[in-house]
C-alpha cells in the first residue's frame, strides 16, 4: 500500500518535483521507474522546484529565448518551464564536437563549469 501512496504523492506535485536516478535528472517518468522504485529507493532522489517570484520571470525569458532560438516544446511534459530551458541547453552540449567536450587546454575553473 505505501508504494501506492507515494506514487499518489508524487503524481500530485509532479510539476514542483523533480527526480532523479543515479544522479541524473529523469524528464519523464514511465512505469519502469515506479517499478524500480518500489524494488531499489536508494538509487532516487527528489527535489521540490519552485519556480515562483523573479525565478519564474528568468525561466519565462530563457524559455522564450531558447524556444525562438532552437525549436518549440512541447506542453504535456512535467515541469514544462524547468525542461523548456534545460532540455535545449542538454541539446546544445550534446551537438557540441567531442574536442570542445574533452579538451584540457582551458583552467581548471573553467572545466568544473
Amino acid at each position: 500500500m505505501i508504494p501506492l501512496l507515494i506514487v499518489a504523492i508524487l503524481i500530485h506535485r509532479i510539476d514542483n518535483l523533480s527526480f532523479y536516478k543515479d544522479g541524473v535528472f529523469i524528464p519523464i517518468l514511465s512505469s519502469e521507474h515506479f517499478e524500480l522504485l518500489v524494488k531499489d529507493p536508494s538509487r532516487y532522489s527528489v527535489k521540490y522546484v519552485e519556480v515562483i517570484g523573479l525565478r519564474a520571470q528568468v525561466f519565462r525569458e530563457l524559455e522564450s529565448v531558447l524556444r525562438t532560438s532552437i525549436g518549440g516544446q512541447s506542453s504535456s511534459i512535467r515541469n514544462s518551464t524547468l525542461l523548456s530551458v534545460v532540455k535545449p541547453l542538454f541539446q546544445f552540449e550534446s551537438r557540441l564536437p567531442a574536442y570542445t567536450k574533452k579538451t584540457t587546454r582551458m583552467g581548471e575553473r573553467s572545466r568544473a563549469t
